[in-house]
């Protein structure tokens, strides 16, 4: 899915990281400082939450990381029945025009029938939003797409600039890589948690608390791989929002990289009912 944001008086975040990016294209290669705390949130968006970075054209050329595919249940406040569901992937590209994004991720959702039952589904997926044509409701360029369970173990990877990987590490089965479609610009790279559109942002389904780890980056300015606590063009951390102008409370908690795996979490707070 494209992003829906905006920022809260952050927006010199963003012209700093591009005033950096072209610093970095001028003078040479940036040197990989130690680390960066990544605490304080830069961007509100109403279906993303987690880390991205900026560049310039063609600068991120691979992305990945892993998760645990997260179990849910239905809300009971959820009367209307209206779809529940939430989203995790990897990304290139997609943040200054959204047919540009690369995706390959897990999503988990709940939908209802007509006579209110719950019907509870989970899939890994590959996405490029630059295709024309749209496969499904949710409209979502979808390439590819299979069955996966709660709590499978994933891994996911997208390389510039259009090739895609995902592996089901607990069912011992893989996609990819495979390359289709439009290319990415490859000016972001991100690590999302989503609550996808089902004709409209859905409830977020309560997925508790989910962690990316092994979070890579591979940017032309630096040799070798970059891990997500490392200074890389500075990543900036976005949080889901009910509605940016409407009701601004937080859907979710993105709490600090962590180091020692380079990882972070996003804690579910509201599906927004």
């Amino acid at each position: 899915m494209s992003p829906s944001f905006m920022t809260q008086s952050k927006r010199l975040s963003l012209i700093f990281a591009t005033l950096l990016a072209l610093c970095f294209s001028l003078f040479g290669s940036a040197t990989v400082a130690s680390t960066v705390p990544v605490s304080n949130t830069d961007m509100v968006s109403n279906n993303w939450s987690g880390q991205v970075f900026y560049g310039a054209d063609g600068e991120y050329t691979r992305v990945e990381a892993e998760w645990n595919v997260p179990c849910i249940q239905p809300d009971p406040r959820n009367t209307s029945h209206k779809p529940e569901a939430s989203s995790i992937w990897v990304g290139l590209g997609g943040v200054v025009n959204s047919n540009h994004l690369v995706q390959a991720g897990t999503t988990q959702d709940i939908s209802y029938d007509a006579q209110g039952h719950a019907h509870t589904r989970y899939y890994a997926w590959f996405a490029n939003q630059g295709f024309s044509n749209p496969r499904d409701k949710e409209d979502k360029k979808v390439l590819d797409e299979t069955i996966v369970h709660c709590g499978d173990h994933m891994i996911a990877r997208v390389e510039g600039p259009n090739s895609l990987y995902i592996r089901d590490v607990t069912q011992n089965r893989e996609r990819g890589p495979v390359s289709a479609g439009p290319d990415s610009d490859q000016r972001t790279a991100e690590l999302i948690v989503e609550r996808p559109k089902r004709g409209g942002p859905s409830y977020l389904a309560n997925f508790q608390q989910t962690t990316l780890s092994q979070c890579k980056v591979f940017s032309t300015k630096v040799r070798g791989e970059l891990h997500l606590g490392q200074f890389a063009g500075i990543p900036t951390q976005w949080t889901m929002v009910i509605d940016r102008q409407h009701d601004p409370r937080p859907m979710v908690e993105v709490l600090p990289v962590r180091e020692s795996d380079s990882s972070f979490t996003v804690k579910w707070l509201l599906s927004g009912l």
